[in-house]
């Protein structure tokens, strides 16, 4: 367990652990991937990969 005595101690202690959380440890939900490379990675996908990722998606007319 960690005790803070300052508010500011806080902050920069979740600070950095956010930035470990979501930048350099990987994830076995996400393929081993970083969330922030699973994210990049979900912003190339085209329409056309999603539809072929997910059977029954089809395009809203």
């Amino acid at each position: 367990m960690q005790y803070f005595r300052r508010l500011p101690e806080i902050r920069t202690a979740a600070d950095t652990w956010l930035v470990d959380h979501n930048e350099v440890r990987p994830h076995s939900s996400l393929k081993y991937l970083t969330p922030a490379e699973f994210a990049a990675a979900q912003h190339q996908l085209t329409p056309q990969l999603l539809m072929d990722k997910i059977p029954g998606l089809r395009p809203f007319p």
